[in-house]
């Protein structure tokens, strides 16, 4: 039997690729940080890593691809841009984890792997459909029957997706995974001009 399946209404999740290896510098600076414990690991005590000079070039990196994304996966014109906001570095050890989780306050967020393993590390992310009329015993899994779907968390790999999405780690089999997350925020005119959704948000307003 033949027929046509149209993936409607997708939650679309971007992987972009540095393209190169982190510098002595990137590295020294991530290595360096002062940490503090978070739920299942721990997270720099910094919020604002991308504001520091030796993460300037992967900022611009990021920055690039949010833009990519914001044009191209969500067709927004050029009256709004999405800024960088809050940055921080998350570090998990062997049998550790992160929560599941979202991330209020924010547009799209984005994960860059510092550190990692292809085979072993994945991000996990949940359905935000919340629930169905009849559960059905499934033989074969695919993004439209899953509740939960992981991508490969590969090393120089850049996650972009909805920051309502919720994600998660569970327990790690590796002895050190490091990655790099960030917020943003529009900037610019949002909503339907002449209409009662219709707002300015003003680059100077925004930290």
């Amino acid at each position: 039997m033949k027929g046509e399946v149209h993936p409607l209404f997708p939650t679309a999740v971007a992987v972009y690729s540095l393209g190169r290896k982190f510098s002595k510098g990137e590295l020294s600076f991530v290595k360096k940080q002062k940490l503090r414990p978070n739920t299942l690991n721990q997270t720099s005590i910094d919020s604002y890593v991308f504001e520091k000079k030796p993460l300037t070039a992967l900022k611009a990196f990021c920055s690039d691809c949010v833009q990519h994304y914001l044009s191209h996966v969500e067709g927004a014109s050029s009256d709004v841009s999405l800024r960088i906001t809050q940055s921080w570095l998350n570090y998990t050890k062997k049998g550790e984890g992160h929560h599941l989780h979202y991330h209020p306050n924010s547009y799209i967020s984005g994960v860059l792997y510092i550190e990692g393993d292809l085979e072993k590390d994945k991000i996990f992310f949940s359905s935000p459909v919340i629930s169905v009329n009849i559960e059905l015993p499934i033989a074969h899994h695919n993004p439209f029957n899953s509740k939960e779907w992981w991508l490969p968390a590969v090393t120089g790999n850049l996650m972009l997706f909805p920051s309502m999405l919720q994600h998660c780690v569970k327990e790690t089999e590796t002895e050190s995974r490091i990655s790099l997350s960030f917020n943003t925020f529009p900037v610019g005119d949002v909503g339907r001009k002449g209409s009662l959704t219709e707002l300015v948000l003003s680059d100077n307003k925004l930290k």
